[in-house]
């Protein structure tokens, strides 16, 4: 899949939304694994972090989505309760080519 964006191109990539971090029962921060194994295959490459946030039900979820070039990715809910609560990823680096 490919989406022109103001003359770059935006390859897209197989991928899914994962937590970045989570608070366990005691409290504490912790990195799940699923996350730290996709942050160790980046490894030394230069990345550009894209951070939304905001409060809840404001439609960082839907703009993550399309950023992402999707409709889906990042769960969007229909009612009050938050569907992505915490700090989330995508599992994959998107990659930017110039023409």
């Amino acid at each position: 899949y490919q989406r022109r964006v103001h003359g770059d191109i935006l390859i897209m990539e197989k991928g899914k939304a994962i937590k970045l971090v989570d608070l366990t029962p005691e409290g504490e921060f912790k990195i799940p694994d699923e996350a730290m194994n996709a942050l160790q295959e980046i490894g030394d490459k230069k990345i550009a972090p894209i951070v939304i946030g905001g409060p809840w039900r404001s439609g960082k979820s839907f703009l993550a989505n399309r950023l992402l070039g999707r409709m889906k990715g990042f769960d969007i809910g229909s009612t009050v309760k938050a569907c992505t609560k915490g700090i989330w990823m995508w599992n994959q680096p998107v990659k930017l080519q110039n023409d």
